[in-house]
This record gives C-alpha cells, sequence and structure tokens, in this order.
C-alpha cells in the first residue's frame, strides 16, 4: 500500500519544499506521489492507505497562497474552508474506513478552541467527510426500505448506514517541517510563538530566503514527477535556512519547541 501527499491549494515555496522531505525521508516509509485537489482526483480509490494532507493551518482552518495577489492583510494568504479540504480527500476516493489514515502536516490541525473539544480544523474536516459520505449514500425509502427492514430484523444484522472514520493526526499548534530528510517535525507552543516568529523573520533575513513566495512555474494541474522535482529545487534553496532555524529552536538552552505528549492528537 502507498502513502502519497495532498498538497492544499495555492502552496508557499516552503509547502512545496516540505514535500521533498517526504518523498526522499531516509527513516520511515516514503510518500511516493505528490498531488493537488486537481490530479488527486480519483487517485487514491486502490492501493492508498495514508494520505497526508500539507499546507498553512490556522487555528480555525487553512490557508494557501492567492494568485490574484489579494488578502493583504494576510500577506497574500487567503482561507481554505475545512469543507473544501474535506471534499478534496473525498474526491481523491480514499476509502474513509479505520484502516485508512489521514494525516495533517499543517499548524493547529489538531487543536480544539472549546472546552467540547469538537471544533479543531481536523474535527471539521472529519465532521464534513462524514457528510459527505451520508450525502453519497442516503438511507433506503419506500418498498426497497422496507425489505432492508425486514432482512435485517431476520438476519440479526442491523441496518449500518456508511460513514467516515478514518484515522486522522495531526498537531496542536504551530508546526516546522523543513529540515534534514530524517529530522522529525517540530512543534512550537503558542507561548514561543513570538519569539520563534521574530526569530525566523531575522534567519529569512540573514539568509535572503522569501518562505512566502509562489513557486515559479505553479500549476495545480501539474503531475507528481513535475512537483517532485519543482520540490526538490526549493527545498535546495531553503535547507541552509531551514537548518539554522532548527538549530536555534532546538537549542537546549532556550529551546523553543513543545515536547509535551499533546503536541500531537489523534482521532
Amino acid at each position: 500500500m502507498a502513502q502519497v501527499i495532498l498538497l492544499l491549494p495555492g502552496p508557499d515555496v516552503l509547502q512545496l519544499a516540505n514535500c521533498h522531505k517526504y518523498v526522499t525521508r531516509t527513516t520511515g516509509k516514503r510518500y511516493s506521489e505528490i498531488y493537488t485537489f486537481t490530479t488527486a482526483v480519483g487517485q487514491c480509490a486502490a492501493g492508498v492507505d495514508k494520505i497526508l494532507v500539507i499546507g498553512h493551518g490556522s487555528k480555525t482552518g487553512f490557508d494557501g497562497k492567492d494568485p490574484a495577489g489579494g488578502y493583504l492583510s494576510n500577506n497574500g494568504y487567503k482561507p481554505i474552508a475545512p469543507a473544501e479540504v474535506a471534499r478534496g480527500i473525498f474526491d481523491s476516493g480514499l476509502p474513509l474506513d479505520p484502516q485508512h489514515k489521514i494525516a495533517f502536516d499543517t499548524c493547529y490541525a489538531g487543536l480544539d478552541q472549546t472546552p467540547l473539544g469538537n471544533d479543531s480544523p481536523m474535527r471539521l474536516v472529519l465532521a464534513e467527510l462524514q457528510r459527505l459520505v451520508a450525502r453519497a449514500n442516503p438511507q433506503a425509502t419506500g418498498l426497497l426500505g422496507l425489505v432492508m427492514s425486514i432482512v435485517a430484523a431476520v438476519t440479526c444484522s442491523p441496518i449500518v448506514p456508511p460513514t467516515a472514520n478514518p484515522r486522522m493526526t495531526g498537531a496542536t499548534g504551530p508546526s516546522v517541517t523543513i529540515g534534514p530528510l530524517s529530522a522529525k517535525r517540530l512543534v512550537v507552543p503558542d507561548s514561543n510563538l513570538g519569539t520563534a516568529g521574530l526569530l525566523q523573520d531575522k534567519l529569512t533575513q540573514k539568509h535572503r530566503v522569501d518562505l512566502s513566495a509562489v513557486p515559479d512555474g505553479w500549476d495545480e494541474t501539474l503531475d507528481s514527477a513535475t512537483l517532485k522535482r519543482m520540490a526538490q529545487r526549493e527545498y535546495n534553496k531553503l535547507i541552509t535556512f531551514a537548518n539554522d532555524f532548527r538549530r536555534w529552536l532546538t537549542d537546549p538552552t532556550h529551546t523553543l519547541v513543545d515536547t509535551n505528549p499533546t503536541r500531537k492528537v489523534s482521532l
């Protein structure tokens, strides 16, 4: 079974570079393909057991670059609703059962905002997946419904409506993926976000890189082989910055990363 990447719409060079680490990783299973929402349609119906969603995230959802240059108050990014992400996963054809997994390499994917613990971006995606499955599989009515009920009663087999219950996992805070091919993803707690942000700004100036730039030649219809080459190109441009950034984040004299088990949650 294969693992594939689903890249959120409108990636910047950083998110594209993050893909390279997963398709060439030196520890664990490599990801075989990089898909966009456009190219992923129907590609995960068979032979794929895991989707890794890569992109920018916020406490309420997800974000992508606006190719029109709008949303300037958010540095050129526009929101991507959890419902849109769910639709991209649903259209890929991935079976939505516990034998299949959806992981999020996006900031805050697993962070719940309320004590009820039901409003993280990841949970909102799951809720929409369940609605999509329900709409695609309406309960039988009329004579057919009656026959199904009789058969269920005779065989003592209750009718279980289709639903979506894949395994899901995501970080509860801002995450840092890019780094050496064997490096684990880092999570920064909200309490350290200001300091980490200032450090990132300082180091991007030092290394003269623009993490929010749109990748040269970007198109949502590009095939996986082309995306892999582009991801390697951006990774090579950013890796010196990334190594420096990680070194400062993990310095034991002032570590800025979250080491608690709760930095990552699973559904």
